[in-house]
Formats: structure tokens, sequence, C-alpha cells
């Protein structure tokens, strides 16, 4: 008659009039804490598939995914009067393109840092991330050594796990952050 949910939920608050049910408030607890991530995994129909970048040069721009950040090439094709070019960066698709006929994008303003924080200081999409599995200030030398040029320096945005923020063509901004 009643969902998991909403059987756990009349439990646990059974449980906290019984001074004695500390086990079936924790088990309570576990159910619903692993019923949440259930749900938002199987309810959802919906999946990440790419990030899109428009480019004022697909060409360098992917080269660069490519040397710098070690993504691979899937394909290059013309699609609307446009050139593009699909990558795969850490499983995923960054599809790059070139300026359509009748379009006139602008650039974004850089990133700037702001005491214990940095922003483009505009709205819409900031920047998009990774995270590197390793010693990632080694990995930011690696990459440094390669052409990578910092908005921001890798620092410790918590102790014990440094984020940085790498500049990428076309005024892009990628957050590097610690991964476990």
């Amino acid at each position: 008659m009643f969902s998991k949910s909403a059987t756990c939920m009349l439990l646990i608050v059974f449980a906290y009039a019984d001074h004695n049910s500390e086990y079936h408030r924790r088990s309570c607890f576990n159910v619903m804490k692993n019923h949440r991530k259930e749900n938002l995994v199987s309810d959802l129909e919906l999946s990440f598939d790419h990030i899109h970048l428009v480019s004022q040069d697909p060409g360098a721009a992917a080269k660069w995914y490519v040397d710098v950040l070690g993504a691979s090439l899937r394909a290059e094709y013309e699609l609307r009067d446009a050139p593009q070019i699909n990558l795969n960066l850490g499983g995923i698709n960054i599809l790059i393109r070139g300026q359509r006929p009748g379009e006139n994008p602008v650039s974004t303003r850089g990133m700037k840092e702001y005491e214990g924080y940095s922003s483009h200081n505009e709205w819409g999409t900031d920047h998009f991330g990774f995270s590197f599995k390793g010693d990632l200030r080694a990995y930011c030398e690696k990459i440094r050594e390669k052409g990578a040029t910092f908005l921001v320096e890798p620092w410790d945005f918590t102790p014990g796990n440094p984020i940085c923020y790498v500049s990428a063509p076309d005024g892009v901004s990628i957050e590097i952050v610690q991964g476990k």
C-alpha cells in the first residue's frame, strides 16, 4: 500500500518515538539514501551527450585539445556549411564547429579572480570541468609544458584538494579538480 520510502518515513517517525530503535533509524535512513540514488539513476531517461563549442578556428582548437589534454579525434566533417570536429576527452564528446553562414559570434569575457573564487562574471556557461585521478599538480606542470595557460593556478580549494582553471581556445575555461 505504501511505497518503500513512505514506509521508511513512517518507521523513522515511530523509531524516534522509541528510544531503543537506533538500529531502525539507521536502517531506514540507509534505505532512503539508496532509494534516492536509485531514483536519480533509474527514473531519468536523460543522459549527458556532448559539449558543443563554436570556434574561430576549429582545426587549431581541436589540435589544442588533442595535444595538450590528450583528447582523441573521432570525426571531421562539414555540417550546415561549417566545419565540425568531434573529439572524445575523458569519456565526454566535445563537438567543435566553425562559424555558420549568418552567425556573428562574439567572444566571452576572460576569467577574473575574485577573493576565494574566479568567474567570467557573465550569464551562461562559466566553465566545464574534469577530474584528474593522480597528482593534479604534476599533471598541471605536464600540460603547461605542452602549452597550457592557467587562468587560475593550482590551489587548494579545500585542504589536499587542489583545483585549477585552464584557458582553452576561443575563451573557453576548463576547471580541473583533484579526482579520488
